[in-house]
């Protein structure tokens, strides 16, 4: 079931016109062609629903059936983070490394009252986040709590502090007022590499694809283009594509670029993305348990038809012309796709840096 609005709700509820015939199905406002119907759309639905709209693959006889889907992640999957985010709203999450806890290994009673010390104190006003780092003050509070479970076994003599949440408290205060980098300096180091576009073997075309996404604008859209083994422009091309994610962006933008170079008879073919998830869902690397969202689909169904195709991921820095023409989709007036027979000036000097072999640097964190 697709999520149509942004809150969940029918076309009924969201329609600009009075009238609306109810029995009207999805493939009733398709064009000839198979492509959405916008004067239908835009004639009947607020702007913001139509872009939400335009953003989904139009429908095919060969998609099969229709199946349900979760809401939550943009892959329609189930996951237990997902139900919880849906659950709290739009609460900002709190820092920490909760998967420490979540995936302790010890007693069940010890880790249950981990999490109920968390629940209750990481948001009081006198002991939690407010004052004093929580973490400081679990680790001082668990500190305290089994030395005075000790002594207070073996040493006879031994009297717990009449206030102990203050001597916990002033512990943790001055573990905190302690210089944070004499802890960590020296742990980690960072590595600085560098990125080039790369030219594919003699024979084979590159395609680099990429999708952009503006949250200020509540638009997406997408960009490529076709090199040669000499780093010669063929084509390039842009789509407004709507309202939708940054991975349903990078899908679209792979999917048109695979449906031009077949279109233009390409038989070996190189798909280069900066989305590593992407490549990984194509590919089969990524366990997508359960239904395959049908953007995946149909450029699996690309790579499954006779031609010869690769795909390979690399750093936003390698594909910056992409970038650039995915970006320059939003500017469209139309959601068509444009084909683009030379290179725009702007992006002129992006190509000529790749296939000079121009390197951009890229700062990775390293172990030392």
């Amino acid at each position: 079931m697709d999520r149509w609005t942004p809150n969940g709700s029918c076309f009924m509820e969201a329609a600009t016109n009075q009238a609306i015939d109810s029995t009207l199905n999805v493939k009733d406002v398709l064009t000839i062609e198979g492509k959405w119907n916008l004067d239908f759309l835009k004639n009947n639905l607020p702007l913001n629903i139509v872009n939400q709209v335009v953003a989904l693959p139009e429908p095919r006889d060969t998609d099969g059936p229709d199946v349900v889907g979760w809401r939550g992640t943009n892959t329609h999957h189930f996951t237990i983070q997902s139900a919880y985010e849906l659950q709290r709203g739009n609460i900002p999450q709190m820092e920490g490394d909760w998967k420490m806890i979540w995936n302790w290994k010890g007693p069940h009673r010890i880790q249950t009252f981990m999490w109920d010390w968390c629940f209750k104190n990481l948001n009081n006003e006198d002991y939690g986040v407010q004052k004093e780092g929580w973490k400081t003050i679990f680790m001082v509070a668990c500190w305290h709590m089994w030395t005075w479970h000790n002594k207070a076994i073996f040493d006879e003599d031994f009297r717990q502090p009449a206030d102990p949440i203050q001597v916990i408290l002033k512990m943790a205060k001055d573990i905190d007022g302690y210089e944070h980098h004499h802890f960590t300096r020296g742990r980690h180091r960072l590595e600085t590499i560098f990125i080039r576009w790369k030219c594919p073997n003699e024979g084979w075309i590159k395609l680099n694809c990429d999708g952009a996404h503006k949250k200020s604008m509540d638009l997406a859209g997408c960009g490529g283009l076709l090199r040669d083994s000499d780093g010669r422009w063929i084509q390039g091309y842009t789509q407004k594509i709507g309202t939708c994610d940054s991975l349903h962006a990078e899908m679209w933008g792979m999917y048109a670029g695979m449906e031009l170079a077949r279109r233009k008879g390409i038989t070996h073919l190189i798909v280069e993305s900066d989305s590593k998830l992407l490549i990984d869902m194509v590919t089969g690397r990524c366990n997508l348990n359960g239904a395959t969202p049908i953007m995946i689909r149909r450029i699996q169904e690309l790579i499954n038809m006779n031609w010869q195709t690769q795909f390979q991921h690399t750093w936003r820095e390698g594909n910056r012309s992409a970038d650039w023409l995915a970006n320059h989709s939003l500017m469209q007036d139309s959601f068509d796709f444009i084909t683009l027979e030379t290179p725009p000036i702007d992006l002129q000097n992006s190509l000529f840096a790749d296939i000079s072999g121009v390197s951009m640097p890229r700062t990775e964190i390293g172990e030392k």
